[in-house]
């Protein structure tokens, strides 16, 4: 390459690098707070960038735009979107895909799948694919002059993935996450020359100009003080070790997920409800006695969810219906002049550790079981890892907190545990397991 050829290729990346912004508001209506225009000119102006941040900044998000403008300004190219779980990837990362991209594809003739981790072009040779595996053999085989590989909520994935990567020799590389404990391959490139990091921390924010809620930063500052792991790594964006521990027996939460034993559907068919927040997802557990039947994640708003609960229950009428309060009140006023027979359940913290508890009961009991969904096998997926990854976590003043580890979700949890403290209550609570063999 000439002094002129690489002025000139330095000249362009500048320019791509100071548009990106405006790019992604004039294209995709996505408008940057300050910290989120800076991180979008790093990604464009560094070939490998990484970038560890507080809860609610919006990292999939600047994942998303980066992913949209790659393909939008390199022919041919391909992006390989990765993280530990399916949800990750499809319901969270392509969510904002979706989300951002939609109305953009759509002018270009771009096919933006609505259920997968999926865009094509026209152009065959670019395109964008994401998919969670803990096989490095699903990554051979993308090769491409312009390859961006994308690693979402990278402080989970193994180091077995990681090597996969660096076998695609992808020309860029965006790994983004809130952080975890201090080793692994995320931890380690803040530490490498080879890597341009960033580190957003939400007490160094003008939360007025960002997305992350000040209200949110106060709770987390109350119940875990600033001295606290959970609160370095959810709230200052710092790597550092969390002295949690399983609030659910891992072994029990297996047990209550093995199709061995197959459950005989008795009782009351009920459904619990925990209503996501802004773009959070609204959790749907679905039962008859103490079988689960139905697991549902929606990234709805309200009246869509009310819909979908009103249309369930014509098909096939609840015996009774239970919803977290706090979030809820309105919906559930909603859903009463619907004539759906629902009632509040508001968590105060006695409430919590009650429900709570009936739960982890039942999974001890060996009361509940989660029945086979084929259509709905990655929210059942989910459920279980939810379960297995719900954590109690000490506090300052020698109390407890119970909650999904820092950047992931308890929603199903959360659904589940109203459930169960609502059944612990009623005198048919039996359910009858028969021992079928495959």
């Amino acid at each position: 390459m000439t002094v002129m050829e690489a002025w000139d290729r330095a000249r362009a990346e500048n320019l791509v690098a100071r548009e990106i912004v405006p790019w992604a508001e004039r294209e995709l209506g996505f408008q940057a707070t300050p910290t989120q225009a800076e991180a979008l000119k790093a990604v464009v102006s560094h070939p490998n960038t990484v970038i560890r941040s507080c809860n609610g900044w919006g990292k999939s998000a600047i994942a998303a735009i980066r992913i949209l403008h790659w393909l939008a300004t390199n022919r041919p190219a391909k992006v390989i979107a990765t993280a530990k779980t399916h949800r990750q990837v499809n319901n969270q990362l392509w969510a904002e895909v979706r989300r951002w991209g939609q109305a953009f594809a759509d002018r270009r003739g771009w096919e933006l799948s609505p259920r997968t981790a999926n865009l094509k072009t026209q152009d065959p040779q670019t395109f964008g694919l994401g998919f969670a595996t803990d096989s490095t053999a699903r990554l051979e085989g993308f090769h491409s002059p312009n390859l961006l590989v994308v690693v979402d909520e990278a402080r989970e994935v193994p180091e077995e993935i990681y090597q996969g990567v660096d076998r695609l020799q992808p020309v860029s590389r965006l790994y983004i996450s809130t952080p975890g404990s201090p080793r692994g391959r995320f931890y380690d490139c803040f530490h490498s020359s080879n890597w341009h990091a960033i580190h957003i921390d939400a007490e160094a924010l003008n939360l007025e100009e960002e997305r992350v809620s000040p209200t949110w930063v106060r709770d987390q500052l109350e119940t875990y003080g600033q001295t606290s792991p959970f609160y370095a790594q959810s709230v200052k964006g710092e790597f550092s070790e969390v002295l949690e521990s399983p609030y659910f027996n891992p072994s029990h939460v297996e047990s209550s997920f093995t199709i061995g034993e197959i459950p005989v559907l008795e009782g009351d068919l009920w459904l619990s409800i925990d209503w996501g927040e802004r773009h959070d997802y609204t959790a749907l557990v679905e039962g008859r006695g103490t079988v689960v039947t139905r697991v549902d994640t929606m990234q709805a708003d309200y009246m869509s969810v009310i819909a979908e609960v009103a249309a369930r229950n014509r098909a096939r009428p609840y015996s009774w219906i239970v919803a977290d309060e706090g979030e809820g009140i309105g919906q559930i006023s909603r859903m009463r002049e619907l004539g759906l027979p629902v009632e509040g359940r508001r968590w105060t913290r006695e409430r919590k550790l009650e429900d709570l508890s009936s739960l982890k009961l039942a999974l001890e009991s060996g009361t509940i079981r989660f029945a086979p969904m084929p259509s709905q096998e990655p929210d059942r997926t989910w459920a279980r890892e939810q379960l297995l990854a719900y954590q109690r976590i000490p506090t300052p003043s020698g109390d407890s907190k119970f909650s999904a580890p820092p950047g992931q979700h308890d929603d199903i949890v959360t659904a589940l545990a109203i459930a169960y403290g609502k059944l612990q209550g009623r005198s048919r609570y039996g359910v009858s397991i028969q021992r079928l063999r495959r």
